[in-house]
Order: C-alpha cells, then structure tokens, then sequence
C-alpha cells in the first residue's frame, strides 16, 4: 500500500484524475457535499492472468465501498 492522500475533493482530483480510474462526474458524485476526500496510493498493482473469486477463497467477502473494474484499454501492462 501506498500513501493516504487526504484534501479537499477539488484539491484530491487534481492529483488522482488520471490514475484513479473513474471519471470526474463519478469522483464528484461519490465525495458531493465533503470538505475532506481520502485515496489510497497503490504502489505494487499486479494484473493476474487468471482472475480470482473472493467470494471462493472467502465466503463472507463484501466488496469495499467504492470500487470499479476496469476495462481493456483503461490500463496498460
């Protein structure tokens, strides 16, 4: 894990916009009415050739609040 950024939401996209891997209207949506915003840095993303089911290896597995996937073309390997 990486840094814990914490700023204001406008303050916090300028940093993040182009690797946080949801657009600005998501960003906006999610942090609406907050004067603070936080995103977690990561430093060591690895890409797994075989995708893993949580839900498998754990049965109470819940989804973190927020996250999305991405698509082929949203990243590069």
């Amino acid at each position: 894990m990486g840094s814990v950024l914490k700023d204001s939401p406008d303050e916090l996209w300028k940093k993040v916009e182009g690797e946080s891997g949801i657009d600005y209207q998501t960003f906006c949506n999610y942090f609406k009415e907050k004067k603070e915003a936080y995103a977690i840095q990561i430093n060591d993303l690895r890409i797994l050739d075989e995708p893993i089911d949580p839900k498998e290896r754990n049965p109470g597995f819940v989804a973190p609040q927020s996250y999305r996937y991405l698509k082929k073309g949203e990243y590069s390997t």
